[in-house]
């Protein structure tokens, strides 16, 4: 039986050696549960076979061979070549690329594996296979238990984490160290992305908590926010988990530690003006409601493509931040009022407009941040601690796709207006006039619609909700997070964004307006695409399986201005 005997020299190469929690703890259950049972085995039917057993030892003191066959071999052999296949999976995990080291799997390949093995494997090995899921699952869950309650992440794995530290030097009020979340080093089993940030944030506010007031058991302001009871609550709450882990169950109770916190330590850090700020630029600049700055800003994208810069989107000549900046600064010097000038501050220290890589310049997907410049360019929102809690890094990314979106389509109304003056001194262009005239009533409805009937009523409800809090001098962070994700939802549904269809019909649309509106001789065809272009939109939009007041107040609009 040499079998038994490979398996616990692999299994017990495991435990000197530099392997992970995870893998010892599989190591540690097939000891448990395999080795030491079958040992047990033999030894018994050793004994029994000493004692002259008649169910083993026949006449003439002959053993059976077949009853000790069937006790060990026919019994344990499957067990024992699942358990060579797992740990050989662990020992001989090939390196992830040919140049990389041989690495052993990490912790969510692990739950990934057992939780498929447990699926489809035999009957007789799911009692195996079910305890090295929970022992690995247990692991996890203590390795997470240190970010969760602590903010720290776990020293003997923080490699293998999901959770990772990168250093920086541009964020000082970050103690020069920040943390990015791995979803794929999430395990897929009981973890989406909602968890996985729940999970992101918890422990970001409990570390930059002790990073500022290095006192975990006092809050700002003298205000206990977070003791040791509190703990003990998370604690008792996080390994009351039932193993293995239900996706349904562990989303209540991150989310409930998450609520525990943000009542215990985030509602007294938040200042109430800096959160009026941010959500001001998000209005008023990332969502265009700021009539001033986007005039300034698409006036100096006038200026810069006036320069020929990016007139044949070739190289790189223009500074795109720098467009920004200066646009920004010119909102500010016409204004005397002091929230301009405190959006100014704050708009110039979290935002920024620059190329998008070069590697991404083809992958368009019915984009529109190359329609202003000719290449893609990106608004980018880094949201500083503590109001990043607020706002999460997806939200900031849709926040930059909607100021494209709003832009191009703005810029487009403005180049059409711009068409009508020149029709009085120039009567050779008179003849785009009919067609560009539906065009800037349609695109005029159209900018409406996005800015008086999605965004304003949205925003109203959340800005509502901020001030309700600015009264009562203390703001409950659960509700404004909660109100800012239900009107994102709304902001990106009844916008069409994340419509692929009409967003190509719009994108379309706006490249055809604008070459009417360029200098090149007056192509009759694109008349007829432009007009097809908006009947397709409004049929279109007659479509909607959820037909909201105010896409049925757009459509009667665009029909009204087409009877006319």
């Amino acid at each position: 039986m040499d079998l038994p005997l490979a398996d616990r020299e692999i299994a017990a190469s495991l435990f000197p050696g530099p392997y992970s929690s995870a893998s010892n703890a599989i190591a540690t259950t097939i000891d448990k549960e395999l080795l030491r049972p079958f040992k047990q085995c033999l030894v018994d039917i050793e004994a029994k076979i000493l004692n002259r057993d008649s169910a083993y030892v026949g006449g003439e003191h002959q053993v059976a061979l077949s009853k000790i066959a069937a006790e060990t071999v026919r019994k344990w052999e499957r067990r024992f070549i699942y358990s060579r296949t797992l740990l050989e999976f662990i020992t001989k995990m090939p390196p992830q690329s040919d140049r990389a080291e041989r690495r052993q799997p990490y912790p969510h390949e692990l739950i990934d594996k057992l939780r498929k093995d447990e699926a489809v494997g035999y009957e007789d090995l799911k009692e195996l296979v079910h305890n090295c899921l929970i022992s690995v699952e247990r692991t996890w869950l203590a390795q997470v238990s240190s970010w969760i309650l602590y903010g720290r992440l776990p020293r003997k794995s923080a490699m293998e984490f999901m959770i990772a530290r990168v250093a920086t030097t541009d964020t000082p009020q970050q103690h020069s160290s920040q943390f990015i979340l791995r979803e794929s080093f999430m395990p897929s089993a009981f973890m989406n992305s909602t968890i996985g940030n729940n999970v992101f944030i918890i422990g970001q506010c409990l570390f930059q908590m002790k990073a500022f007031s290095q006192n975990i058991s006092r809050g700002v302001d003298g205000k206990a926010s977070f003791d040791l009871d509190t703990i003990a609550e998370h604690s008792k709450l996080l390994f009351s988990t039932k193993l293995p882990i239900s996706e349904n169950e562990f989303h209540r109770k991150i989310a409930a530690i998450k609520t525990s916190v943000f009542k215990n330590i985030v509602k007294n850090m938040l200042p109430i003006p800096n959160i009026q700020q941010l959500f001001a630029l998000l209005r008023r600049i990332a969502l265009a409601g700021s009539f001033e700055f986007t005039d300034c800003f698409l006036s100096n994208i006038e200026l810069e493509r006036s320069k020929g810069t990016t007139a044949n989107f070739e190289a790189l000549s223009f500074d795109s931040g720098r467009i920004f900046r200066r646009a920004l600064a010119e909102f500010t010097e016409d204004s005397s009022s002091q929230s301009d000038r405190d959006l100014y501050e704050i708009t110039s220290r979290l935002v920024s407009y620059n190329i998008v890589d070069e590697s991404r310049q083809s992958a368009h997907s019915g984009q529109f941040d190359d329609l202003l410049l000719g290449l893609r360019c990106k608004l980018s929102i880094k949201i500083d601690w503590p109001l990043y809690i607020l706002v999460t890094e997806r939200e900031s990314e849709l926040y930059g796709a909607l100021f494209s979106y709003f832009m191009a389509i703005k810029n487009t109304i403005r180049n059409l207006k711009d068409l009508w003056k020149e029709f009085r001194n120039d009567p050779n262009r008179a003849s785009r006039a009919p067609i560009a005239s539906k065009a800037k009533v349609f695109l005029d409805n159209f900018w409406n619609y996005l800015q008086s009937n999605v965004v304003d009523p949205n925003f109203d409800e959340l800005l509502t909700t901020i001030a309700v809090g600015a009264e009562n001098q203390q703001v409950d962070p659960q509700t404004i997070t909660a109100c800012h994700e239900k009107i994102i939802k709304n902001i990106y549904l009844h916008s069409f964004i994340g419509d692929m269809k009409m967003r190509t019909y719009l994108r379309k649309l706006l490249i055809l307006c604008n070459a009417l509106c360029g200098p090149i001789e007056h192509d009759f065809s694109n008349d007829s695409r432009i007009s097809i272009l908006i009947d397709n939109i409004q049929i279109y939009l007659g479509q909607q399986e959820i037909i909201t007041p105010a896409i049925n107040q757009l459509i009667l609009r665009l029909d009204t201005t087409t009877i006319s």
